[in-house]
């Protein structure tokens, strides 16, 4: 078993560089930021409900470059865009309907 320093569990390497109290501050930021202007002015951005959005639409739509290349290798160019257009019109269309659907509640 490797044992890693106290400050590496727990958080990727990108964020130990931060320190735990700026990520602290950064999420609270977000907790707490509202809208400046329009009709929602005053109201929370980030709601339980947007979160929910948010999730689903990252993982319905394709995760990353190399599975694009992967595909366009092995079934072509055209399956490759088709699967990307599909994957992300699914994701939007998932997270719309979640979120308006919940939007009535």
């Amino acid at each position: 078993m490797i044992k890693r320093p106290e400050s590496e569990l727990g958080y990727p390497a990108y964020l130990r560089k931060i320190g735990e109290h700026q990520i602290a501050e950064y999420i609270e930021g977000l907790q707490t930021e509202v809208y400046a202007s329009g009709p929602r002015v005053g109201q929370k951005v980030f709601t339980p409900l947007v979160a929910l959005a948010f999730m689903l639409f990252v993982l319905l739509y394709v995760p990353c470059t190399a599975t694009v290349i992967t595909c366009r290798k092995e079934f072509g160019r055209k399956w490759a865009w088709v699967m990307s257009i599909y994957t992300f019109a699914l994701a939007w269309l998932v997270s719309f309907a979640v979120f308006q659907i919940g939007s009535l509640f």
